[in-house]
């Protein structure tokens, strides 16, 4: 499959058993609403099975935001669902993928999500989000050392992943609030993260947006964090699930079952702080420097930036369609309705209630 990355965090999931996670994080069994099927000889509705193995696309490795995926994996696993995570490098590309039939499920950017519905109306399934794992954005904008304001960005050039992307379109609202122009910034199409940070060390960009990790890495050699995405668009969702409305549709249960389990590992990890870094550290290969995970972590929990209550309301899925129909990545409105399900985060909020803390 085109786009995949690295694969090496995928092998790394089989040890989070012996982190004591699996019966950690288990709540109690959760309701779940029956599959369709055909009728049986007693003219009851006899289930379809529903698939146990199950392809799920990232964009992106896992790192600190997306802490809640390696630990709901492992817990699903133990339930006997195998999600296999195939690593693309982005929202597009793995939306695409999914689109294609490549993939059961995916995780990344709303927005994206949002997009590739309008470009591909009328061809086939929706792309239907129904929970977030991530309700807000952790992008903060870094930059070279001489830079220390968003000013110093007007006229320069900055690091984003792709033009109409996430990490373009975060720091476009960023300086629109701040009463800056967009355009007047020169915006140069890098790569992920980890890409935009070795562009901005070789000098060809002076900063782009960074996941908090990434951040500090490039703060710790002398880099500058001058901006938190967050303070200013706290409505827009950055990422979330999404499936097909075909398999949603066919497979109600098993939706059910990976949003009882996401939603659980976003508390579990949550209210277990030293085991929660101790999965980080792993999915690292143990090569990450530990105070620093902390201060990601701490960060995290401090903009509630894992989805807890599943990341999904009426009002932020209409701020974030709306925000982008304003900065014109969207060419008409798309009520949530058309895109996204509040069902199944509505059943588990009504089972377990809202997470307070």
């Amino acid at each position: 499959m085109s786009g995949t990355l690295d694969r090496r965090a995928f092998v790394r999931l089989a040890g989070l058993a012996g982190l004591g996670l699996l019966g950690a994080c288990r709540p109690a069994e959760s309701s779940a609403p029956a599959s369709s099927g055909e009728a049986s000889p007693a003219g009851q509705t006899a289930a379809r099975p529903e698939p146990r193995k199950v392809k799920m696309g990232f964009s992106g490795l896992f790192d600190i935001t997306k802490l809640a995926y390696p630990v709901a994996i492992s817990r699903l696993r133990e339930e006997g669902v195998e999600i296999e995570p195939i690593f693309m490098d982005s929202a597009v590309v793995t939306f695409k993928s999914l689109i294609a039939g490549e993939l059961d499920l995916a995780e990344g950017a709303v927005a994206a999500a949002i997009q590739a519905n309008q470009a591909n109306q009328g061809t086939g399934d929706r792309l239907r989000v129904f929970a977030a794992m991530n309700p807000l954005t952790d992008y903060v904008i870094v930059t070279v050392p001489e830079i220390t304001s968003i000013q110093g960005l007007i006229g320069r050039r900055f690091g984003v992943a792709r033009l109409g992307s996430i990490s373009h379109f975060v720091p476009q609202v960023v300086l629109q609030r701040s009463g800056l122009d967009p355009n007047a910034v020169e915006w140069i199409a890098v790569g992920g993260t980890a890409a935009r940070r070795a562009a901005m060390y070789s000098g060809a960009i002076v900063g782009g947006v960074m996941h908090v990790e990434e951040a500090l890495l490039a703060q710790k050699d002398g880099y500058n964090i001058i901006f938190e995405a967050a303070t200013v668009m706290p409505e827009y969702i950055a990422n979330g699930l999404v499936a097909k409305d075909s398999f949603v549709r066919d497979n109600p249960a098993l939706i059910n079952q990976i949003t009882y389990a996401m939603i659980d590992a976003a508390r579990w990890i949550m209210e277990n702080r030293d085991a929660a870094l101790a999965v980080a550290q792993q999915q690292s290969g143990g090569e990450a420097d530990l105070a620093l995970l902390s201060t990601a972590y701490d960060t995290m929990v401090r903009i509630r930036g894992w989805g807890v209550n599943g990341g999904l309301t009426a009002e932020n899925m209409t701020a974030t369609m709306q925000e982008e129909l304003e900065m014109k990545t969207i060419e008409q409105p798309m009520p949530w309705e058309e895109w996204a399900t509040l069902e199944y985060v509505n059943r588990y909020l009504a089972e377990k209630g809202t997470y307070q803390k």
